[in-house]
């Protein structure tokens, strides 16, 4: 089902681009359209659940990224080891929210500040290689 979602959004977008008689860059025209957004909690079993759908599951998600798919992507700060396409595309993200200590990662060069305490909620946000320290609403 995922995937011919997938494959359905993607096709749906190029047909849109190509009706627009490219008179912008595709990165300009897909911003334009209504976000859509992937949501993938656990992305160590999420490859594990696609591996099976081999390369083309691949093809098809580095298209849809093309065609301004958001990718919104949790993991454990030891895991995402694989070397699949989909693992290396995450890893090269150009943003990111990091919970806990920021040290226990290797994905994203984040330097705490002296004296930072861990706590529940704190974290940091990570944007094309500036990382600054946020705060987080608690809810009750």
């Amino acid at each position: 089902y995922f995937y011919s979602e997938l494959e359905s959004f993607v096709s749906d977008r190029t047909e849109k681009y190509k009706a627009s008689e490219g008179f912008v860059t595709p990165k300009e025209f897909y911003s334009e359209l209504p976000d859509f957004f992937i949501v993938i909690d656990d992305v160590d079993r999420f490859i594990e659940m696609i591996r099976p759908l081999g390369n083309k599951i691949e093809t098809v998600f580095m298209q849809a990224t093309e065609c301004g798919a958001i990718i919104i992507a949790s993991t454990m700060p030891t895991k995402m080891r694989g070397y699949d396409n989909i693992t290396k595309h995450l890893k090269e993200a150009q943003s990111a929210i990091i919970l806990g200590n920021p040290l226990e990662q290797s994905m994203f060069s984040v330097q705490s500040p002296r004296g930072y305490k861990q706590a529940v909620d704190m974290g940091f946000s990570y944007y094309k290689g500036v990382s600054k320290q946020i705060k987080i609403p608690l809810c009750s």
